[in-house]
């Protein structure tokens, strides 16, 4: 990578960080462009090289969030079907709070209001669904099992739990997500996992 591409990269993570601190602060709706580019220390314009609304800091901040995540879905899927999942679900309750309820409250907005014609919700179930591809592969799941459907039944649940944390920041998101998957996970595959 050159020099070039290695600034551009700084001043698009300083733009993310700064955006997420305000935001932290603020909430969304409050943030502006202007205060977001002062405090990254970079030109109001320089924004629009990265971003070409303030809105597709959303998407960037939620990818930023669960790229590592979604990079450990080959290792869940090499292992326990049950263990595989509870852990992205987990995983995914922790990286929800770590960005603070302010960013989830933004991320809850971006749900309804996709962009560039792919929703949160979308790349949820998909990063789902590809550890549930990855364990029926790996024939931790039947053959049939109908991943699409898992998917989207599991992160209803999350998103739920998300959604309600948002309102009450008073909530546990991972105790709720656990409890889920200790109550209701092993029961939700039964039919799904190989005798």
């Amino acid at each position: 990578m050159g020099k070039r591409e290695e600034k551009s990269q700084e001043t698009r993570h300083l733009l993310l960080a700064a955006a997420e601190e305000r935001i932290r602060m603020s909430g969304y709706e409050q943030v502006s462009v202007a205060e977001i580019t002062r405090a990254a220390g970079v030109a109001k314009g320089t924004f629009y090289n990265y971003f070409e609304k303030k809105e597709d800091l959303i998407r960037a901040l939620y990818h930023s969030h669960f790229e590592e995540m979604n990079a450990g879905i080959t290792a869940l899927a090499a292992g326990d079907a049950c263990a595989g999942i509870r852990a992205y679900l987990e995983g995914f309750a922790d990286v929800v709070v770590q960005a603070d309820v302010m960013q989830a409250r933004a991320w809850v907005r971006y749900m309804l209001l996709p962009q560039d014609g792919r929703s949160k919700w979308e790349d949820d179930t998909d990063a789902l669904g590809a550890l549930l591809q990855g364990l029926r592969d790996h024939g931790r799941l039947v053959h049939d099992a109908p991943v699409n459907a898992l998917a989207v039944m599991l992160m209803t649940h999350v998103y739920g739990i998300v959604f309600l944390w948002t309102i009450h920041p008073e909530r546990t998101v991972r105790q709720e997500v656990q409890d889920f998957c200790r109550l209701h996970l092993h029961a939700l595959l039964a039919p799904y996992l190989p005798a």
